[in-house]
């Protein structure tokens, strides 16, 4: 997810199977993010994501110890992990 708070953008990864928050560099992130054409689209379900965003969220101002009310949630993304990425190669 990617947080705005105090004109500063943060790149957070939420795992919703452990429920902890990182924070890693711009460059870890972009990394994560890479692909190309050729890169399977991961159809997943809006009515899933959103209530992982609001949690992310929600997550990061407790950490923070900020009010939610000054966070803007700019954009969220759902990352499969690699090993259903690759089982969909596969098919």
């Amino acid at each position: 997810m990617l947080l705005f708070h105090k004109n500063k953008y943060h790149g957070i990864f939420y795992n919703p199977n452990t429920n902890k928050l990182t924070e890693p560099e711009i460059v870890t992130v972009l990394n994560k993010i890479a692909c190309d054409e050729n890169t399977p689209i991961a159809h997943v379900n809006y009515d899933e994501i959103e209530p992982l965003s609001n949690i992310c969220l929600e997550l990061w101002c407790n950490k923070r110890q900020v009010s939610p009310d000054g966070v803007q949630g700019v954009c969220s993304l759902y990352l499969k992990p690699e090993s259903f990425r690759e089982l969909l190669l596969k098919n």
